[in-house]
């Protein structure tokens, strides 16, 4: 696998961190190609490097204005109208309150694969299955309650 495959790969998942350091390296150290093999960029991973460049991989996200994307949670909760309920959210410690606030008791979360299938129905109670990646694209707000069952 070429460094380009994985920064594609990285895109692809969501990996900000990843595709991030990968761009740091390429453009702005000059150190890596997309055409080298992808095991070059495990030398930059190690330990002993790990705290520069986690300062240099915020600055570089900073300086372009990249963010994290929101996670979708998927949250059990005390018996109410749902069992279980899909929130948006920036994180963890939001997507618990966010559930607090709307009425509901979080019991488990787990954050969602943004491939996964999920079903929802139209007003003809036709089914449409959409993936978490695209209901979390085509939410405008964060956090936000996406559904339940």
């Amino acid at each position: 696998m070429t460094v380009k495959e994985y920064y594609e790969f990285a895109v692809r998942n969501d990996m900000t961190d990843l595709y991030v350091l990968i761009m740091f390296l390429v453009y702005e150290k000059k150190v890596l190609s997309f055409d080298d093999a992808k095991d070059k960029i495990m030398f930059y991973l190690q330990d002993k490097f790990k705290p520069r460049m986690n300062e240099l991989i915020t600055e570089y996200k900073n300086k372009l204005n990249i963010n994290y994307k929101p996670c979708v949670f998927e949250v059990q909760v005390e018996n109410k109208a749902y069992q279980t309920v899909y929130i948006l959210a920036a994180n963890e410690k939001q997507a618990t309150s966010y559930c607090f606030s709307q009425m509901y008791k979080p019991i488990d979360m787990s954050i969602c694969d943004p491939e996964q299938l999920m079903t929802k129905y139209n007003k003809k109670n036709e089914p449409i299955n959409l993936t978490i990646k695209h209901l979390r694209d085509k939410a405008t707000e964060i956090p936000s309650f996406l559904g339940g069952y």
